[in-house]
């Protein structure tokens, strides 16, 4: 009875113009947008790691806290933010920045100091994580010198 009534139905849908629009074609066109709207959703938001220099002088190899926090943000775990490259010299870094390998590099004299070619999400990124740690560094000092 079941194949009967189905077999039925399928004959009238197939008969019928404005039927054979919504039963057939209109879910397969919908089903066909829906995938190739959303088949990369679940990447298109996941953050690559960003290249960044480091000019290794003395001041930078001074500063243990900064080394610490790119230590952290850059480590061995799958959620690496910087992938750290060192220089000895800014020439170096320069050439690479303006060929685009690396998005900025930090030099570290008194304060450390963020060189970059252009304003994007990466640079963007490494500033707001510099700024975040020269905050807390000299929120950390000034509490040290008020305690002494």
């Amino acid at each position: 009875m079941f194949w009967n009534i189905y077999s039925k139905r399928i004959l009238f849908s197939l008969r019928s113009k404005d039927t054979l629009i919504w039963t057939w074609i209109f879910p397969i066109m919908l089903a066909t947008l829906f995938f190739a709207t959303l088949s990369t959703l679940d990447t298109a938001g996941r953050l690559h790691e960003i290249p960044l220099g480091i000019i290794d002088n003395e001041a930078y190899r001074q500063d243990t806290s900064l080394q610490s926090m790119l230590e952290m943000v850059s480590g061995e775990n799958d959620n690496r933010l910087f992938e750290l490259m060192f220089f000895p010299n800014t020439s170096m870094a320069d050439a690479l920045l303006e060929t685009g390998d690396i998005d900025g590099y930090i030099l570290v004299q008194k304060n450390p100091l963020l060189v970059v070619a252009d304003d994007g999400l990466n640079q963007t990124i490494v500033r707001s994580v510099l700024e975040y740690y020269m905050h807390i560094n000299n929120a950390i000092d000034a509490a040290l010198k008020d305690w002494q």
